[in-house]
This record gives C-alpha cells, structure tokens and sequence, in this order.
C-alpha cells in the first residue's frame, strides 16, 4: 500500500490493528500522565494507569485524524571536513615529552628501571 500525500484517518482505518506507539507513563501527585513521543504534544491524564492509557489512546486517533502523511526529500549538503596530516597529528603521549628534563632524580630514576629490568632478565634466563 503506497500512502504518499493522503489524509491519516484513512489510512489509520486500514491498518490500525499494527500500529504501536512509545507511550511515557508518569505519575504525578496520585494522577497519571501519558505521553507520546513520536507525536510532540500528544498527552493525556488519568487517575489510574488504565484510565491515563485509555486516554492517550483516544488522544493518538485525534492527532492522527487531524494530520496527513507525506515525504519531503532533502538533498544533503556536502560538507568539508578537515583531515590532519601526518605532521599534525600528536602523539597521545607527546603532552609528557621532556617533563623530566629538570629533574635532578630523574637519572636515578632510571638507573633503578635498568637495574630492575637486568634482575628480572637474570632471574628469567636461569629459571
């Protein structure tokens, strides 16, 4: 079934039995309040869930009934999109280069990383 441009009413009674809508229910101070999302200001009220969801869905078939369907095509716009260069790009680490550089620990620093490392060389390589 093609629908194009034809008022909803109509199309909404043939295949009514397949519709299905995203209903919010929220309780508000003893009340309930329903509403659909897919049709902005489409809401109803009621004391009970029941009576909220019976509502809204009275509420559905008047917006329906006062809507029409149809498409709208709409041709994309190309849009530029600026693609770094090799040089441009940064390292996720480079922002810690030479934050070491004034340390006066930091040699010592390493010595005990070289140190470790020939331990654990050591105790691999005889293990």
């Amino acid at each position: 079934m093609s629908v194009g441009h034809v008022p909803y009413i109509k199309v909404l009674q043939e295949v009514s039995q397949c519709m299905k809508y995203l209903v919010i229910l929220e309780k508000h101070n003893g009340a309930y309040t329903a509403t659909v999302p897919a049709l902005p200001g489409c809401c109803s009220q009621g004391v009970s869930e029941e009576e909220a969801l019976h509502n809204i869905r009275a509420a559905i078939a008047e917006t329906l009934a006062r809507v029409t369907i149809t498409t709208v095509e709409v041709e994309e716009t190309p849009k530029e999109v600026a693609i770094p260069s090799n040089e441009d790009r940064v390292h996720s680490w480079a922002k810690y280069a030479g934050m070491w550089k004034d340390d006066p620990s930091f040699d010592d620093f390493l010595a005990q990383i070289e140190a470790d490392r020939r331990q654990l060389e050591n105790e691999n390589s005889s293990g």
